[in-house]
């Protein structure tokens, strides 16, 4: 349970961080020379025994 609440908050403070970026990036957009914020995600593969025993035994 505990690596879902991880999981779940660490999607919720990305959306976070980029609606902030984005606001960021409006607010400024007509400042002499502002160079806009960009948020870029990559997913990461999910790594230990659980997922192994899980694909392997499913």
């Amino acid at each position: 349970m505990d690596r879902l609440i991880y999981t779940a908050m660490s999607g919720a403070k990305q959306a976070f961080l980029q609606q902030a970026g984005v606001a960021n990036n409006l607010a400024n957009a007509a400042s002499t020379g502002y160079r806009a914020m960009e948020h870029k995600f990559r997913a990461v593969p999910v790594q230990g025994r659980r997922v192994a025993y899980a694909c392997l035994y499913g």
